[in-house]
């Protein structure tokens, strides 16, 4: 038989971790987001954790294609002639960029938490 002093004991126990967790809850960061913008205007934002194909068609026809697979993000393809932006590799952390200066495409992580940025820089 259970005594009042250990179910007493368990109640405790389960409200630390209640409050514990209604913490880390209210407190975790928002989903990261893929910020995309052509031209320094905004072409769209869609979240991190969300597989999809983003193609992309400028104004004057060059094309770039971005892909969100697996909680990251990278630069599938693209028509411009040095490929850096295609060669930059896969993102996830808040902060990382991936450029494609010919195309005037920017692909930034927003969101989420994770960033190698550090904020005591001045």
């Amino acid at each position: 038989m259970v005594s009042k002093k250990e179910v007493l004991v368990l109640l405790a126990l389960f409200l630390v971790l209640a409050v514990i967790a209604g913490i880390f809850y209210a407190t975790r960061p928002g989903g990261a987001k893929v910020r995309i913008t052509v031209d320094g205007e905004e072409y769209g934002t869609y979240p991190l954790a969300v597989n999809k194909t983003i193609p992309i068609t400028g104004a004057d026809g060059q094309e770039n294609v971005v892909e969100i697979s697996g909680g990251k993000v990278f630069m599938k393809s693209a028509t411009c002639p040095n490929q850096i932006c295609v060669h930059t590799g896969k993102i996830s952390k808040e902060g990382q960029s991936i450029v494609c200066l010919p195309n005037k495409v920017t692909v930034t992580v927003t969101g989420g938490g994770s960033s190698d940025i550090d904020s005591m820089t001045n």
